[in-house]
């Protein structure tokens, strides 16, 4: 059995999260990257890294009544999370008015937002 890619969970996810009328966004936070021109893909990051971008940052953030939830998306199966997502995750856990969760999958995801829904 086929096992979604990370993207396909997250647009399933932000779907639902439209349906529901939540207000949320997505981080981007992927390498620019350019098989055409490396250097201008270069160029492009550290910009980016300038402007304040980070390595790790949670994919989503989702506004609740009672939380700033943040959620780093991955597959069901096989989705790794890399030791600048566990660190972001304990960074944003320090504060009071938010919550960061790993979720593997959309269905995951949704379980997490609707423990916050009826807080």
């Amino acid at each position: 059995m086929r096992v979604p890619h990370e993207s396909e969970e997250q647009m399933a996810f932000v779907q639902w999260l439209t349906f529901k009328g939540l207000d949320f966004f997505a981080v981007k936070n992927e390498q620019t990257m350019s098989k055409k021109s490396p250097q201008m893909a270069a160029i492009q990051e550290a910009k980016a890294k300038r402007m304040g971008k980070k390595t790790g940052v949670q994919d989503l953030v989702i506004f609740t009544h009672s939380q700033i939830v943040f959620i780093e998306m991955k597959r069901k199966k096989g989705g790794k999370v890399s030791e600048e997502q566990k660190e972001w995750n304990k960074i944003v856990n320090k504060y009071p008015y938010a919550k960061a969760h790993i979720c593997y999958g959309c269905a995951d995801a949704i379980n997490v937002i609707e423990k916050y829904l009826k807080a």
